[in-house]
């Protein structure tokens, strides 16, 4: 016979939450009696909402100026297409913009080389975020048109996961409920 029984119950599934219903029993009570602890994972799934993705743009030439010129124009370009595409202001993030030297490496007699100046790279990185799962595809292909030079994603995801984790809680603690009452007896 147990005189007390802790639940533990855990959701899974995008996210995790832990609730626990501690031993009511005195200290004395539970060394004399036998505790029995039950724990239940619920995971609930779901399509996802919303993608994610990075998209990059890069432009090469002899000075970083005109690099850093043409970069803007190329993105700017990008970034038309994407407004064009229906994604928010709020969901169109710059994540960086960089300025590297180009090199040329040029080999010499006896197995020796050396590095040759050429120019210089400059790259720009733009997180967008899209709602519209159905037309990803065309997305893509629109933003690689328009002179995405990399494309990192998409990332699926689900907008608002406290609706399942909350659903999950309640199945995870109903059948915790049961499994523990069923022990306890």
């Amino acid at each position: 016979f147990l005189k007390a029984a802790a639940l533990s119950a855990v959701a899974m599934q995008p996210g995790m939450a832990l609730a626990q219903q501690a031993p009511t029993a005195s200290i004395s009570e539970m060394a004399s009696t036998p505790l029995v602890r039950v724990n239940i994972a619920e995971s609930l799934r779901t399509p996802p909402d919303e993608a994610s993705m990075t998209v990059g743009t890069q432009t090469k030439a002899a000075t970083a100026t005109e690099a850093v010129a043409l970069n803007k124009a190329k993105t700017e370009k990008l970034l038309a297409t994407i407004r064009a595409a229906g994604i928010r202001e709020r969901d169109i993030q710059t994540q960086g913009i960089q300025l590297n030297p180009d090199y040329r490496w040029d080999n010499e007699p006896g197995g020796r080389g050396r590095q040759t100046l050429i120019g210089y790279i400059a790259s720009n990185s733009v997180q967008i975020k899209t709602r519209n799962i159905d037309t990803l595809t065309t997305l893509l292909d629109a933003l690689t048109t328009a002179g995405a030079d990399s494309v990192y994603g998409p990332n699926f995801s689900i907008s608002d996961p406290a609706p399942l984790r909350k659903e999950a809680r309640i199945r995870a603690m109903a059948r915790g409920l049961a499994e523990a009452t069923e022990y306890a007896r």
